[in-house]
Formats: C-alpha cells, structure tokens, sequence
C-alpha cells in the first residue's frame, strides 16, 4: 500500500516516520512544513537522539538509505504544488502528523483517504495541548492517542482506534507528550495493517462531548503546576463557615482544588445531588427522611452506615424498594489510618449489603476522613467513587495521587456543611440556615460548580423539612438538573449519554467566597493536641477487639487505652 507522510519538521513527524520505514512501509513521499527550531526544540531532538528513541535528525537521513523516498520540505502544505504532486504520485492512504488543518484537496488525493496521529482521546479533547488540558481539567483518563480520519473539520473525523495512556502522578504534560508520540507511532502502524487487510473500525465522533482546546499559556501551566503541588499532598483542616450566628466549624481539605480552576471550562454546572449520609437510626424522625427520599429519588444518594442500620434492615429494604440509589458508609463508623482495618469495614459492609441484594460502588467516609490507604481498600473492594470532604470539597470529581500512581476511585466534591451542625449548638434559626444554604446554592449555580449538598438522618426533626425545602429551591427554583451520586460519577468516569431533559451549558469556574470555601479557624492548643494524639494513635472504640485489624504494636495499645480510658 503506498503511503505518503504529510507532516512538519517537529519530534512527533520524526518518530512516527522513523516507526513506519523501520515496518518497512512502502512510503513514497515525505512532505514537511519547515519550522524554526529554537534552542528547546535541538535539546529534545538531541535527547531523543541520545536516549535511541530517534536514529537520525533529519527526514533526509532518514530515507537517504531507502530507495524511492522522495523528501520535499514545503513552506506551506497546502500550497499548489503539493497537491500536484499528491496527485502524481497517487497515493493509496495519506498519513498526516502534526501539520496545519488540511484543506479538501490535500487529504481528499489517497483512495482510502487520509488518517490523522491526534495526540488526545476525542471526541473530549479537539485542538492543542490535549495532554495539558486532560490534567487541567482533572481528567487523566482522557489522556492518550487517537487515529482518525481526517475531514475538513478539526480533529472532527471517524474514530478507527484510541488508546488509554498510562498516566502516574508525577508526570507532567510535557513528559505525557513525549509517551504518547511513542504509544502513537505504534498504534498508527497497527492501523495501516488493519487498512490494508479491509478490517477497519470506524465510529463517528459523538460531538455531545467534543470540545477544542487552544494552546497552553504559561498562566495556565502556573495554575496547574501550583494545584498539582497541593494534588500530590493532600491535608485537612478545621475551618470556619459562614458568617455573624450562622456559622459552623468542619474538618476538610486545606486547599480545595477549585482554589486553583479559576477560568477552567466546565460542563458540569447544572447538576444537583442530596448526598445522604444514614450514620445514625432514630425511629422517631426516620420515616420523615423516608418520605424525602420518596420525593427526590431522582437526586438522592443515601449511604448506610451497616452499624448504625443492623437492626433496621426493614428500612433500608424500605429505600430500595423505592429504587433509592443505596451505597456504604462503612460497617464501622470510623475512618482509620491503616489498610487492614478500612478493608474490614468495608468488606463487611458490602457483604451486608450485597446480602439484602444491593450491590454498591459508591462509598462516603465515616466524618469525611480521607487518607491513602482508604482509596487502596476502596480500589481492592473494587469501589468506583467515594466522596470525602478532607481530600477534597466545593468542586469537581478528580482521581488521587497514591504514591507512585493515580487512583482508579474516582473522589467527588460536597458543599461540607451539614444541617446538624447548627442544629448541634442548640436551638437553631431554621429560616436564617435555609436562606444560608440558598446562598451557598447560589454562590456554586455563579461559580459553574455543580450543587451536591450533604447531610446525615439524625435525631433533630427540623432537618427532614429544612432539607425538603433545599432540594425545592435547587430544583424547583433554580431549575437544576436532579441527579444521584451514582450517576454522577458514571456521567463523569464513563460519559454515559446525557438525557434529553437535561440542560449543558459550558461555563468557565470562578473560585467561591470565603463564606462558603470556608476560613482556617483558630484551634486552642489542648484541642489540637488531643486532636493530633487521636490521629497518632488511630483511637476509637467501636471495633470489638476481636475484629482489630490495625498492626499488632498499635493493636496492643488500643486494647490498653480502651481499658484505661
């Protein structure tokens, strides 16, 4: 099959064509657009060569040993002459790398038309930077390769293959560059071979999630690089929100990611979620969350604390026979610092639940602790998302960085506040904490963040109806799109269609008030002393001592405090 590379003077042209001569493709032509190449550009070509990922640094030096490799260095690619001589040579496929958009007479000239290395999965990532935006946007799932053919739009041909990068924490997207022009030089050989034998792929490009990105600037590489710094290490911090007597204090992260999205695009905007957390049983106010649930089915996600709900599994058959979207809050209702102990909560959470039929993936942490080693559980329990306000809060989905690499649980963001708070001060004004959460529901609706507001079933039997009137005003008032938990995450992990009632808007992210993205308050000295002793020790006293799970120095400890204490 003749194949002609149309390409430009730049490492992607060269590694892709060097891949096809060392396959023994039958290339006629080598046509390139001629760059500069600063002192940058020579460093990488030299290191490429040096690291024999590259044996030549020409395409002159590449075909001089190859007999009928005609090498044309062009100006413009889509200049006249080019087409004439396209249309000499009459290839059979054309393979386009890293060139200006092409025009019909150029791409149209091959009998099996002209197929484009793109270094980003589409249809999500159309333009430049594919890499850099991937990881601007938390989505390193969507960074990779696609071959496809080319049309007169950019980056809008048939699909014939993408492929998935390995991504790891550290990698940045000048670094992710360079693996997917290698992962790329493969793939388009296997899609030459697929070609020639007929057996081609085709699919076109669901233009409901395309989207074309412009070149990084370096305001926009700052901004990343600064998030990944607080990405890579995450920790929390009591703080203060709200303001005058409507205030409330709440561990969470010290920086939330959207600290750092400012302008960053978003389709995400127009949702709305009720994040239950059902850690607590109190027959005489349960029946009134029952009948919210009953009412907002379609926005509410509860998660069952298995401890708290031993002895009342009537009601949590009750919410799934209403179809409620039911997921584990943990056996225990403790977040702990080891693997061992995390994975006993919650295995024994899900055997609970898998034993009344329901078959969980979501999970929330016991007073929205967040470390490492809960996400390794989670992974090996085989949990696609978990929501824990002291990784992250107040933004968008993102996968953690574990060690040397990413996550595959997916963390979503809450607004951290929970009714009960105020309700746990006392006598609390129903009406001033109704117009707070309308206010904090209005400062996410401006800020293009989407509206997941959490609270837990408890004993105070105001917090039923004052939550009944916060999902009214979402989705009644403000006109947000309900949506579970559950199918957040698959909307945003799997981009599952959209339904038709739902309203997209892209919208750019501005960074909440202090108000709402909280304040760090000021701790005394005896609370943060207890306060760190109680993370050292990982103490607490609902697991029988039977059932410790914790390394046998601290086992031993824990079973001398619970004595003492």
């Amino acid at each position: 099959m003749k194949l002609v590379i149309l390409t430009s003077d730049i490492i992607d042209g060269r590694i892709v064509t060097q891949s096809l001569i060392n396959a023994g493709r039958d290339i006629k032509a080598i046509v390139y657009e001629e760059k500069h190449k600063g002192f940058k550009t020579r460093i990488k070509l030299l290191l490429f060569f040096l690291l024999r990922r590259l044996k030549y640094f020409s395409y002159e030096s590449m075909a001089r040993n190859k007999n009928g490799i005609l090498v044309k260095a062009v100006t413009n690619i889509n200049a006249k002459e080019n087409v004439e001589l396209l249309k000499t040579i009459n290839p059979d496929l054309v393979v386009v790398v890293g060139t200006r958009k092409l025009q019909r007479e150029v791409f149209g000239t091959a009998s099996k038309g002209a197929i484009n290395l793109h270094s980003g999965l589409l249809p999500f990532y159309r333009g430049s930077d594919s890499e850099f935006w991937a990881l601007y946007n938390n989505e390193p799932d969507k960074i990779g390769v696609t071959i496809h053919y080319i049309e007169e739009g950019l980056d809008t041909g048939d699909i014939i293959l993408c492929e998935r990068q390995k991504v790891v924490p550290n990698d940045t997207h000048s670094q992710l560059r360079k693996k997917n022009i290698v992962l790329g030089a493969k793939k388009i050989n296997e899609v030459i071979s697929l070609i020639e034998s007929g057996k081609i792929p085709r699919a076109k490009q669901d233009v409901l999630y395309a989207k074309t990105y412009r070149s990084a600037k370096h305001e926009d590489i700052k901004r990343l690089n600064k998030r990944r710094k607080y990405w890579l290490k995450r920790s929390s911090r009591i703080k203060s929100f709200g303001n005058g007597s409507i205030r409330v204090q709440e561990e969470v992260a010290r920086r939330p990611l959207v600290d750092f999205m400012a302008g960053q695009q978003t389709d995400y905007s127009h949702f709305f979620c009720l994040r239950i957390d059902a850690d607590e049983f109190h027959d005489e106010t349960f029946n009134d969350y029952i009948e919210l649930f009953r009412k907002y089915s379609d926005a509410v996600t509860v998660f069952f604390n298995v401890h708290s709900f031993i002895h009342a599994k009537d009601k949590v058959m009750e919410c799934k026979d209403m179809g409620l979207d039911i997921q584990s809050h943990g056996f225990y209702h403790y977040t702990y610092s080891d693997y061992a102990s995390n994975r006993h909560s919650i295995r024994k959470a899900k055997v609970f639940f898998k034993d009344l039929g329901i078959e969980t993936k979501g999970f929330a942490s016991p007073m929205g602790r967040w470390n490492t080693n809960l996400m390794r559980a989670l992974e090996d329990e085989g949990y696609e998302y978990s929501s824990d306000f002291a990784y992250d809060y107040l933004g968008l989905p993102s996968y953690p960085a574990l060690g040397g690499r990413i996550s595959e649980v997916l963390e979503i963001p809450v607004f951290p506040i929970a009714p009960e708070l105020f309700s746990q001060k006392g006598a609390c004004d129903t009406g001033a904490v109704l117009e707070f959460y309308k206010q904090a529901i209005d400062e996410m609706i401006s800020c293009a963040l989407p509206v997941i507001v959490y609270a837990h079933t408890s004993k105070f039997r105001e917090v039923p109806d004052l939550l009944n009137n916060i999902v009214e005003y979402a989705v009644s008032e403000k006109g947000l799109s309900p949506l579970t938990m559950t199918a957040f995450s698959d909307l945003w992990r799997k981009r599952y269609a959209y339904r038709q009632d739902m309203y997209i808007e892209s919208r750019h992210i501005k960074v909440p008030g202090d108000c709402f993205l909280g304040r760090e308050a000021s701790i005394g000295t005896v609370r943060k002393f207890k306060n760190s002793l109680k993370g050292v020790l990982d103490f607490e006293k609902l697991t029988p001592d039977e059932e410790l799970c914790c390394p046998k120095p601290r086992k031993i400890f824990k079973r001398i405090l619970r004595k003492v204490l």
